[in-house]
């Protein structure tokens, strides 16, 4: 922290180019952020910019909140005992050398702060009452570092999961060699909230059989990592309009790990429902995922794959999916896919909400 501001000083400091504000709209800039009427959000996908009623905001705050699913109240503030359940954690992991006396000042914050929550509409979903996308703001909360040491531990599982797609750059290098057949059909799938629907237990198990196949990996230090993200998930505490909550399922959005975590889940997923399941072997032509979007290459008719669709949701992973199909193109990420001539195209996808524009979530 000292370090960047030290930066921003710099910057602050410096020359100044020309302002691509005129006086009348940074009065107007400066006027709208003074607007206690109002919520201003990045939209959830896009890049826009969002004007929410305050009133609108909060009432989708509250209904996120509210669903004790998800969610439950806090009448104490847990801080310090959770700060202490942290230190002997970390203490017996040193005792033990699976940590470092350096890795154990890294993970420890001497003034840790609970997260806050916010949420992001996703105006993809609707412009009028766009439902939010809950987030967790931890960057000086008890489990951020932890967070961030267990991430750095599990990014090589992730990248040996076989579905693994790293991004758009990498998907066209493995389309591009493919001879299309009249017969393929393109397909997206999507996970429902991934991240919220992982029961802790089953993905604490996931995550233990990933790490149990690591035969470099030590007991105790399987041991540990395994501690750490349940640590992390249980407690997962932020705070809004001066009440504490706990997360009690899934892992937040906004925490380091979270990706990782839901990719091995997936990959777990995968392992029992994809690759070991010979009844749709030669159906599935071309299958990657990038976290909760995957791509299929499908040799088949679309009630074929609205079976296999039925078959993935019923599962003990607590996972649904979505899917959308076409025998010509289809978008996925950032491209969009197509077939011609036997073999594949994508050009890039530019999405509904990709703009400049600011969104109201109330006409007038």
């Amino acid at each position: 922290m000292t370090l960047a501001s030290r930066d921003l000083r710099k910057i602050n400091k410096g020359p100044k180019g020309p302002n691509n504000l005129n006086k009348e709209e940074r009065t107007a800039l400066k006027n709208l952020t003074k607007n206690n009427s109002i919520v201003i959000r990045n939209a959830d996908k896009g890049g826009s910019i969002v004007i929410q009623d305050r009133k609108d905001y909060m009432a989708e705050a509250h209904r996120i909140l509210e669903d004790t699913e998800y969610y439950t109240v806090l009448h104490e503030n847990p801080l310090k005992q959770d700060m202490s359940d942290l230190s002997q954690l970390l203490e017996e992991a040193l005792s033990k050398n699976i940590i470092s006396k350096n890795e154990k000042e890294y993970i420890t914050l001497d003034h840790p702060e609970l997260g806050l929550f916010y949420h992001l509409p996703k105006v993809h979903k609707s412009l009028i009452n766009p439902p939010g996308r809950p987030i967790i703001s931890g960057v000086t909360s008890l489990t951020c570092n932890l967070s961030h040491y267990v991430d750095l531990l599990l990014q090589k599982y992730v990248i040996k999961v076989p579905s693994y797609l790293k991004d758009s750059v990498s998907l066209i290098s493995l389309l591009k060699p493919m001879e299309w057949k009249d017969t393929y059909l393109w397909a997206t799938l999507d996970v429902t909230s991934l991240y919220s629907n992982i029961p802790h237990d089953v993905g604490i198990e996931a995550i233990r059989q990933i790490l149990s196949e690591d035969q470099e990996l030590s007991e105790p230090h399987c041991q540990f990592i395994l501690d750490s993200i349940e640590f992390i998930l249980t407690h997962n505490t932020f705070t809004f309009e001066k009440k504490i909550f706990k997360q009690i399922k899934g892992t937040a959005m906004g925490t380091r790990f979270a990706p990782s975590y839901a990719n091995l889940y997936m990959g777990v997923f995968e392992d029992q429902f994809i690759y070991n399941q010979h009844k749709w072997k030669e159906k599935l032509i071309f299958y990657k995922r990038y976290i909760d979007d995957l791509i299929v290459i499908w040799d088949g008719n679309t009630d074929e794959i609205n079976d296999f669709t039925k078959y993935l949701n019923n599962n003990n992973f607590n996972l649904t999916f979505t899917g959308n199909y076409s025998k010509e193109a289809i978008e996925f990420l950032d491209l969009v896919l197509m077939s011609k001539n036997n073999s594949v195209e994508t050009k890039t996808f530019f999405k509904r909400v990709d703009s400049n524009r600011i969104f109201r979530n109330r006409a007038g």
